[in-house]
């Protein structure tokens, strides 16, 4: 394939690829451990958690970008991989032409199939395996795309849970007459002392799989600091549950829950990029190390 001619780093974010799946050695994925074994890489990436905005995919749409797939774009109904590998194919099409993208610095590129099928089928399953090691199949196109001094940049926004029981907190609340409660499906949030204290006593069906540490709570989510948080159980969300106590979810995985429960990744590969492992870094510290490589410099840094 020609090279993405000008186009000096790739950035692919992996929606939901949790570094688990990279440890994991019985995976199928030799391009992502080339990009490992010759770059450099976390051993992981913690989130943060915010109340300052909500923005909805597709956020491309009318972007004033050089060549621009936006995700409301449906692939046909008959496509393998709902959407990644059709928007690979077309988008790598144009871009790996005779001209290339004249004066494009960066390529952005989300693939969202993982995502998906973790949502549907749970983390870790046979058939999320599968995504991963398809997803592999594409990084190791867009290397293979890549110009000689080209380098590519792998994320990810999260990791996964599997979430088999919904426990609706709020159910027993009423029942009991408590106010200040607050689920957040991977977290739970006690505006009081009361209501900390309630949460802490409550019977094992309730599934509260632990406190969360005020310093943590300070570190990852300054808004609620003050207030009380409380994980659940392994495979439990914490959500709705049409006025009873437990009920099926909706989904078989799901993310949104406290950033230590799992990681998700970051790896930098190709030109000048030398072999590292770093330590495990929070997701805030990546933009930063995306300004280095274009060699531009940030307001404020």
């Amino acid at each position: 394939m020609t090279p993405l001619l000008a186009a000096a780093l790739l950035v692919v974010s992996v929606d939901g690829l949790d570094q688990r799946c990279l440890d994991n050695a019985a995976l199928k994925i030799p391009n992502l451990r080339r990009v490992l074994r010759e770059g450099d890489s976390a051993r992981g990436v913690t989130g943060i958690l915010s109340k300052t905005a909500v923005i909805t995919w597709p956020v491309t749409v009318d972007a004033p970008v050089a060549f621009n797939l936006p995700e409301y774009i449906k692939p046909p109904a008959s496509h393998r991989f709902r959407k990644s590998g059709w928007m690979i194919a077309h988008a790598l099409s144009p871009l790996a032409t005779s001209s290339g993208m004249p004066g494009a610095g960066a390529v952005f590129v989300h693939l969202v199939d993982l995502d998906s099928q973790a949502h549907d089928n749970g983390p870790f399953t046979p058939e999320a395996n599968a995504v991963v090691e398809r997803t592999d199949e594409l990084i190791g196109e867009m290397l293979s795309a890549l110009p000689k001094d080209g380098r590519l940049v792998l994320v990810s926004d999260h990791g996964f849970e599997r979430a088999g029981k919904n426990v609706n907190l709020l159910f027993t609340a009423a029942r009991d007459k408590i106010t200040g409660i607050e689920p957040k499906g991977g977290f739970v949030i006690a505006a009081s002392q009361p209501a900390a204290d309630w949460l802490r006593n409550l019977s094992p069906e309730h599934s509260i799989g632990g406190e969360i540490p005020t310093e943590e709570i300070a570190r990852f989510a300054p808004p609620w600091k003050g207030k009380f948080l409380f994980e659940p159980a392994p495979g439990v969300w914490f959500g709705p549950g049409n006025d009873v106590l437990i009920a099926k979810p909706h989904e078989t995985g799901n993310h949104g829950h406290w950033p230590t429960r799992y990681q998700s990744v970051y790896a930098a590969w190709g030109n000048g990029i030398k072999h590292a492992r770093l330590p495990v870094m929070q997701i805030t510290e990546i933009v930063g190390r995306l300004a280095t490589l274009l060699g531009v410099k940030m307001e404020g840094r």
